[in-house]
């Protein structure tokens, strides 16, 4: 391990900036933004009426929530439904389905899924439906890693997508930021300062619970993001005198520097061939996003023109020419999306507080991002094409934010 020779109190607050590109003041965002019209959708998809049955209460209730927060679906009693989805738990907790055409009556699937965990399969199954009556791929039975703030310390927890059970990973009292979820879902990355004060970078295996040391270098160690194939880790380090983007192997060993620049590198977002980066930089003065060769280290900028303020990019995991990012705007931060092959742009969220920290679902469509309105943080879920939002926990939760998700299924 490298020596370190800034006070702990310093780096704690080069961290925190490293961490997140938005430790700038309300003015500096209003004199990067851009003013833009109100969001114009079009090309949204047909409403499917679905109705949910059920001989237990809460199962129901979870499958009505699930299809009703996708954009495509609507689970609610009103109208004649295309379908009629039957879910049954029964004493060995399986849970078995039956969907059916209503007119006319057809069986169009038929099945069933056993969990310890009843949640876990009715979630499962709502996926099959999606999948049985959509091009799209289902994803409410994904899992979220996340920050939470409950007693007034940032922790690590992990859950399922609706909050139906949630675990604390980490009780240390201190900064526990950036959660990462390996692909196969069996490790977790996140940032800590618990034991000596200083951003590193540490694993966590979800099976065993045992916590390792991923990255302590000298300066910050932050940003940990796993590639698709999840054989490497993209990080920033910043012991040079900029923060810059590392890659390692998957176990922290031997990291190399792809970035050599007096700019701040942040935010590194994997392409699926693992050959390039989406990342945060603000060598023209102002934090924009660019395209790194991890071969070359040659950067392209991405010309987003939606504002002069561009951050926290997040690849989208179906369509290769899509990101997500993070704008300021009219004083404050939306998300939008880009595509790099037309180069046009769209906002997504319009809210009246922040929405930040886009991650995209696995079928490409859905986003998961942090609202921030005041002192509160919540984690919520938006439909891109149709707008549809979805609060993803009540606030007697608490504040979460920095959702990372994975679908391991």
């Amino acid at each position: 391990m490298l020596f370190r020779n800034t006070s702990v109190q310093s780096l704690i607050s080069v961290g925190l900036v490293t961490l997140s590109l938005f430790a700038i003041s309300a003015s500096a965002i209003a004199q990067n933004s851009i003013l833009i019209p109100e969001i114009s959708r079009t090309g949204q998809v047909q409403t499917i009426n679905i109705r949910i049955i059920s001989n237990n209460e809460s199962i129901q209730a979870l499958a009505t929530k699930a299809f009703n927060s996708h954009g495509v679906f609507n689970a609610s009693a009103d109208g004649a439904p295309v379908y009629i989805l039957k879910l049954d738990l029964d004493e060995e907790n399986r849970v078995s389905y039956i969907l059916q055409r209503n007119s006319p009556v057809s069986d169009v699937a038929k099945g069933s899924i056993k969990s310890n965990r009843w949640d876990v399969a009715t979630l499962r199954i709502c996926d099959i439906i999606v999948e049985k009556t959509t091009d799209l791929r289902g994803f409410f039975a994904g899992k979220l890693a996340f920050v939470g703030r409950r007693d007034g310390h940032r922790e690590i927890y992990v859950s399922d997508l609706f909050f139906q059970k949630v675990d604390q990973l980490t009780r240390d009292q201190s900064y526990s930021l950036s959660p990462e979820w390996s692909p196969d879902a069996l490790n977790i990355l996140y940032t800590g300062y618990f034991r000596t004060g200083f951003p590193d970078i540490f694993k966590i295996n979800i099976l065993t619970g045992q916590r390792s040391m991923f990255a302590t270098y000298k300066g910050s160690n932050t940003g940990a993001a796993y590639s698709t194939q999840g054989t490497e880790v993209a990080m920033v380090l910043s012991s040079s005198t900029s923060t810059e983007i590392y890659i390692s192997d998957n176990e922290g060993r031997r990291p190399k520097r792809i970035t050599n620049n007096r700019s701040s590198e942040t935010s590194p977002s994997w392409s699926a061939k693992g050959d390039q980066l989406l990342i945060t930089s603000d060598r023209l003065g102002s934090p924009q996003i660019f395209l790194l060769d991890r071969f070359s280290g040659n950067m392209e900028r991405v010309n987003i023109t939606l504002s002069r303020y561009c951050a926290e990019p997040a690849w989208n995991p179906v369509n290769p020419n899509i990101l997500a990012v993070t704008v300021g705007v009219e004083g404050l931060f939306q998300i939008a999306i880009h595509d790099m092959s037309t180069g046009e742009s769209q906002l997504v969220t319009q809210h009246s507080g922040d929405g930040v920290e886009p991650e995209w679902t696995n079928d490409g469509r859905h986003l998961i991002y942090t609202v921030r309105d005041g002192s509160t943080k919540r984690l919520q879920l938006i439909d891109t094409v149709t707008g549809k939002s979805t609060a993803l926990h009540s606030a007697r939760f608490g504040d979460a934010s920095e959702a990372s998700f994975v679908y391991p299924y």
